[in-house]
């Protein structure tokens, strides 16, 4: 993540003939070598971009979050049901995920529906959902006849 406090003092650095520093630092190297090459626009660039730093570095920011792999409520859920042995109540999934109860009820039941999950209450009145293609065996073994 970009800290707009470096914008800042790279973005000044271009009043004493460094200029372009601030484009490299946010991601923007082709603009970052024509700020160098003219020193920032004549100085109007820099200017420009030292006004508006923090609407650089937000936009940069953002740029670096978009490109994050983001999970989905699915993966979440195989994972956390790996984790346990195949077995996961929807409590558990709305603590180690980011999905509140309900939203963890509806991706438990769609799952079910679409045939990868099984559906029971326990002894205790939880509802779990067991997912056996996660269950811990031992490998499978090839017979030979």
């Amino acid at each position: 993540m970009r800290n707009s406090g470096i914008g800042y003092i790279l973005c000044a650095l271009g009043f004493v003939g460094i200029a372009g520093l601030h484009r490299f630092y946010l991601g923007k190297p082709m603009s970052g070598l024509l700020y160098f090459m003219t020193g920032g626009l004549f100085g109007i660039g820099t200017l420009f971009d030292l006004l508006r730093m923090q609407t650089l570095v937000d936009a940069a920011n953002f740029h670096v979050l978009v490109g994050k792999q983001l999970t989905s409520p699915e993966r979440d859920i195989l994972r956390i049901a790996k984790k346990n042995n195949s077995v996961v109540t929807v409590q558990m999934v709305a603590m180690e995920s980011n999905l509140s109860l309900a939203d963890a009820k509806k991706e438990l039941d769609t799952l079910r529906v679409q045939g990868y999950c099984t559906h029971d209450v326990d002894e205790d009145g939880v509802e779990i959902y067991c997912f056996q293609g996660l269950r811990a065996k031992s490998p499978l073994t090839q017979q030979t006849t």
